[in-house]
């Protein structure tokens, strides 16, 4: 008699296991999102990289995961870039004279 098989091991359609792995660009969006609030240029990149990231994530038919680390990636992004801007317009003459 044939153990049964766990029902998290079991994907609906064919009864196979899918390996799902985080997409890499998703954390790199992250990491680079929190790195904005440092290194303000670095925030450009992360809004790139979590936008690539969610759209390689919603194209893979459920064999990556990371939407939310693309997400948080590309909110910290625009934010950390976003006062970094902020931050050297308002202090334009300290560094550049006037």
């Amino acid at each position: 008699m044939p153990k049964p098989v766990p029902a998290s091991d079991v994907q609906r359609s064919g009864g196979s296991t899918v390996d799902v792995a985080t997409n890499g660009k998703a954390i790199a969006s992250l990491v680079l999102g929190l790195v904005a609030f440092c290194i303000w240029p670095a925030g450009i990149v992360a809004l790139i990289l979590g936008t690539m990231a969610k759209g390689e994530i919603d194209g893979s038919g459920g064999r990556q995961k990371g939407e939310g680390l693309a997400i948080w990636g590309i909110v910290l992004g625009v934010l950390g870039a976003v006062l970094g801007f902020i931050i050297v317009v308002a202090r334009w003459n300290e560094f550049f004279g006037s």
